[in-house]
């Protein structure tokens, strides 16, 4: 398989993932002008390495324990996935087991604590760790709604592929691929499936007319931790200041302003934008 470096930070040369979006969606997610997400994003032009002399090494060994997953993935057994889909109303509902082999047993996936909630919307999601039987098909669920003007804050996902159908409004799709281009832009409405594969930062949107809701399975049974590039949940907030000002080869005034600016996380406001 080929290795394929997805640079965060960059700018001209070596290009960041980022250009992959849209300087208005960007704008949108981290709530600061285009101007500012320029100066950000399109000013570094050193290379993929630079000197970092004096820096302190202590970000860079958090990083490696915190993104170090030797979980394996197993492949996705494409025989299981008519049945799945087949049951994913019925199992959302709660009014129906989802392995009859075993105990008879019903699980709601919108219960009040396994919904993360905000003004601008809603995610839900079952994984093996609440509810067993998933474990043995490893695939985990996932429900969201946004509402009109929302988006999901840019973001990847290391672990699994993620397959969604939508049930309500109309929204786009916006996957980026690691050379900084626009792997896809699709506009979504009610019956669009999509994919988004592991590694690849995405985001959903929803048009600013309706709100918009998807759901979906993923193709792992572990719990679903994406990592996200904007909202105050950023993976940028992690990171030491010095260090990506050098990244990004910008003065630390420009890169605190980008990304304190955003004051939600995982679904963010963005009404009346346009990208």
């Amino acid at each position: 398989m080929l290795f394929q470096c997805f640079y965060l930070a960059g700018g001209l040369y070596p290009a960041t993932v980022m250009s992959g979006f849209s300087e208005e969606l960007l704008a949108a997610a981290y709530k600061v002008t285009v101007e500012d997400i320029q100066d950000l994003f399109l000013t570094q032009e050193r290379g993929p390495i630079v000197n970092a002399t004096g820096l302190s090494a202590n970000f860079l060994a958090s990083m490696r324990d915190e993104l170090t997953d030797d979980e394996e993935i197993t492949p996705f057994n494409r025989k299981l996935s008519a049945n799945i889909l087949a049951s994913m109303t019925d199992e959302l509902r709660g009014d129906q087991s989802f392995n009859k082999k075993k105990k008879k047993h019903h699980h709601r996936l919108f219960g009040k604590k396994q919904i993360f909630r905000n003004e601008n919307g809603w995610s839900a999601s079952i994984d093996h760790k609440r509810y067993e039987a998933l474990k043995d098909v490893n695939v985990g669920m996932f429900a969201v709604g946004l509402k009109s003007g929302s988006l999901v804050a840019p973001n990847w996902n290391q672990r699994m592929v993620e397959i969604g159908v939508v049930t309500h409004g109309e929204g786009s799709l916006v996957v980026v691929a690691s050379d900084g281009t626009t792997l896809v832009d699709a506009q979504l409405q009610p019956g669009s499936i999509f994919v988004v594969p592991r590694y690849y930062p995405s985001t959903k949107s929803a048009g600013n007319e309706s709100d918009f809701e998807y759901v979906g399975f993923t193709t792992s049974s572990a719990p679903i931790e994406p990592f996200f590039i904007a909202g105050t949940n950023g993976i940028f907030k992690k990171m030491d200041w010095g260090v990506l000002t050098t990244a990004f080869d910008v003065e630390e005034a420009s890169v605190e302003h980008a990304l304190q600016s955003q004051p939600d996380m995982v679904i963010l406001a963005a009404k009346g934008n346009e990208w």
